[in-house]
Formats: structure tokens, C-alpha cells, sequence
């Protein structure tokens, strides 16, 4: 397979939200949501265009 990341120079993760609670308010369902949006969906991405060792 070619190198996937050849002609890559930069990989924009701009996906992102926000939850406007306290942590006091906010159900675990909605964390969950929070973190999968701004933490895991980049990851993907980064594990694919990483360059090749």
C-alpha cells in the first residue's frame, strides 16, 4: 500500500463541542458524547495519515 500521508503537510481535526453544565448536572451519557466528538473521532484520522516508520 502507498504511504497514505504522501503529499499530506498538515491533518485539521475540526470537529468539537461543548457542554455549557457543571459537572455536577451533566449525565454520563453526555461526557461520553463530549468525549467521543473531541477526543476520539480524531483518532482515526491521525492513526491513517501518521507518517510511515
Amino acid at each position: 500500500m502507498q504511504n497514505a500521508a504522501a503529499g499530506l503537510d498538515i491533518l485539521v481535526n475540526n470537529a468539537g463541542m461543548t457542554l455549557m453544565k457543571g459537572v455536577d448536572i451533566m449525565a454520563p451519557a453526555e461526557l461520553d458524547t463530549l468525549v467521543a466528538t473531541t477526543v476520539r473521532a480524531p483518532f482515526p484520522g491521525a492513526r491513517r495519515f501518521r507518517p510511515a516508520p
